[in-house]
């Protein structure tokens, strides 16, 4: 109870003048504490008199806290009902069925509140254009009239929202209406080469469709991240099977997935099967092939358990059973796995000077590279909107708990994120070993990189001896062996 009476006394150092979402953005980013974080959300929710600023406020807000986001929104509501509490308590709501009836409320109140209009129907752009809620599918058939007032407001993602609605009813024919239009604009959405590609499939234009798909990996050529027809190969299959997923054609998944399996029968890509299997809802065939993926030699749960694409499986008995095998066969493999691995990974041994550093860790004191020599130094680039990096840590704490030795410094440098808050509050919630560091696009420049994860191994004398650029599921056993080779 003290703490949170304490939260409610705004600090005089974070009252202003002004509100504005500069100062808000400047302040947040001198935070390094959730409470402070929390304080300052507080402070502007009650005086931000413009909307815009109010919704980046409570935006904030939920993922610096989202348990006393929602109680501030509970108690906006109590104190005052007018249509501003009324979206605040909706917009902070845990469910859409709640963020629906409170912009309805909202929308009762004020008929012209944009606020409430764009709560009502984002909900329903996500959780049903987009989503499988029979509950709001019911709701729709009384608030689809609320999307013609949207688009007449000219509210910025009016077209988006009448994109997806036309979609979730098959009217193709308004979708691609709306899609030009968005895109005419300049709508950031509809340039999107996966919008594309989605719409020209859901058209039925699927010549149309591979000739856009064998531009962007075009593109990606002549960027150089592509080598050789393999990996073309395998960047056409990512982006087919993201757009089938994303429209809910699961068979076609599958289909890709079999095709895979026929070409090269990996554990790797029984394990795809089973996701597309179960996404399709076929779950004892998704049980199936996961079981030959392990069989065959699959050794990550820790991605397995945290796999969305395996929701529902859980709650299943054979589940456990499963976690058991992976766990298994992970520690059976490591061993000779590293030895299999160790081959490849000299190979690829290199010596160039690392570039020297001074960078902030997470409370403000500097680290400077140089003052670590007779260490073996890892860095792992990363940023928290990384889906490869927030893959890659676990594997690396997992590495740093049960097997680093002495000798070892392990620095997470987030590059690119926009609210160093957020860096610290991931790997505060997610308890990892790495020693958090901020860094600048000066410093990806001087190490090369050109995307992350980008993790390298900087030996005691200061020199880059080895390094590794997006997610492997054998990170754990590189680290390893570039321990075993760069420590005396």
């Amino acid at each position: 109870m003290k703490r949170w009476i304490l939260l409610m006394l705004i600090p005089a150092m974070l009252m202003a003048d002004t509100y504005t979402r500069e100062s808000f953005d400047e302040k947040l980013n001198e935070m390094i504490r959730r409470e402070t974080a929390v304080s300052l959300c507080w402070d502007y929710a009650r005086n931000s008199e413009d909307g815009d600023l109010l919704h980046h406020v409570l935006e904030t807000w939920l993922w610096v806290d989202e348990n006393s986001a929602r109680r501030y929104g509970e108690s906006a509501w109590r104190g005052s009902q007018t249509a501003e509490t009324a979206w605040i308590r909706g917009y902070l709501a845990e469910n859409a069925d709640e963020k629906v009836r409170f912009a309805r409320e909202a929308i009762k109140r004020d008929a012209e509140g944009i606020s409430a209009y764009r709560l009502l129907l984002e909900t329903y752009e996500s959780e049903l254009f987009g989503g499988d809620s029979e509950s709001l599918a019911e709701s729709w058939t009384q608030d689809q009239g609320f999307l013609e007032t949207y688009i007449a407001l000219g509210a910025p993602n009016a077209k988006r929202i009448a994109y997806r609605h036309a979609l979730y009813t098959g009217d193709h024919s308004a979708a691609r209406g709306f899609f030009d239009a968005a895109r005419e604009e300049g709508a950031r959405w509809a340039t999107h080469p996966n919008e594309q590609l989605s719409l020209l499939l859901q058209e039925g234009r699927e010549k149309e469709a591979m000739e856009a798909l064998d531009g962007i990996v075009d593109g990606y050529r002549k960027g150089g991240y592509i080598e050789n027809e393999e990996m073309a190969q395998e960047v056409r299959e990512y982006f087919l099977k993201a757009i089938y997923s994303e429209i809910g054609d699961y068979e076609s998944c599958i289909a890709l997935d079999r095709e895979r399996i026929a070409r090269n029968d990996t554990e790797g890509a029984r394990y795809d099967l089973a996701c597309a299997l179960n996404l399709s809802g076929d779950r004892e065939a998704a049980f199936e092939e996961l079981a030959k993926a392990l069989e065959m030699g699959y050794r990550e749960p820790l991605h397995m358990q945290d796999d969305p694409d395996l929701a529902g499986l859980h709650e299943d008995e054979r589940w456990a059973a499963l976690m058991e095998k992976a766990e298994s066969n992970a520690r059976e493999a490591r061993g000779p796995a590293r030895e299999k691995l160790r081959e490849t990974v000299l190979a690829t041994a290199l010596e160039k000077e690392a570039p020297d550093w001074t960078l902030p860790d997470h409370n403000g004191k500097n680290v400077k590279l140089s003052d670590l020599r007779g260490e073996l130094v890892i860095l792992d680039f990363w940023a928290t909107w990384c889906s490869p990096c927030r893959m890659a840590m676990p594997l690396i704490d997992q590495w740093i708990r049960e097997e680093m030795p002495e000798g070892v410094r392990v620095f997470s440098i987030n590059v690119w994120e926009k609210i160093p808050l957020k860096a610290r509050l991931f790997m505060e919630d997610n308890d990892y070993s790495m020693e958090l560091l901020f860094g600048d696009n000066e410093l990806t420049g001087a190490y090369g990189v050109k995307g992350i994860p980008y993790i390298c191994a900087i030996d005691p004398e200061g020199v880059i001896r080895f390094e590794e650029s997006g997610y492997s599921p054998e990170l754990g056993d590189k680290l390893a062996i570039w321990a075993e080779e760069l420590l005396p």
